[in-house]
């Protein structure tokens, strides 16, 4: 798996969203801050390929998509990189305990709004890693 060291010393972030727009959007903006490696996946099976190939930082998953939702990638996702840190941006009301079993570490409601994104992962970046079981 290759690391931060890898990537230029940056913090890595995985964007997963099944809307390439939305995906892509998100990608660009974190990208034109300068300060991190960005990778996206439109689908939850590849963005478990990714976790497998390198040391992601953060992951902001979409909870609504075809094939694995946010919460069952969190899941697995974890299983591959246990300290990982996940915000869920869903346009749909987050059950707020079903988040926590799932290791959810934020949940930004859609639209995100860019400053709440960025300061969400300035925050997640400072914290300290959570293993969980």
């Amino acid at each position: 798996m290759l690391g931060s060291t890898c990537l230029g010393g940056r913090p890595a972030i995985l964007v997963v969203d099944d809307q390439p727009e939305i995906a892509d959007f998100l990608k660009a903006c974190l990208d034109r801050k300068g300060d991190y490696f960005v990778a996206i996946a439109y689908e939850g099976d590849f963005a478990l390929s990714v976790l497998s190939a390198l040391k992601i930082d953060i992951m902001i998953s979409d909870q609504d998509m075809p094939g694995l939702t946010g919460l069952e990638l969190t899941k697995k996702a974890r299983l591959i990189q246990p300290g990982i840190k996940i915000i869920l941006h869903t346009g749909s009301p987050p059950n707020d305990v079903l988040c926590r079993a799932s290791g959810i570490t934020e949940v930004l409601q859609k639209p995100v709004v860019l400053a709440v994104l960025y300061e969400a992962i300035e925050k997640l970046l400072k914290k300290p890693i959570e293993k969980t079981a």
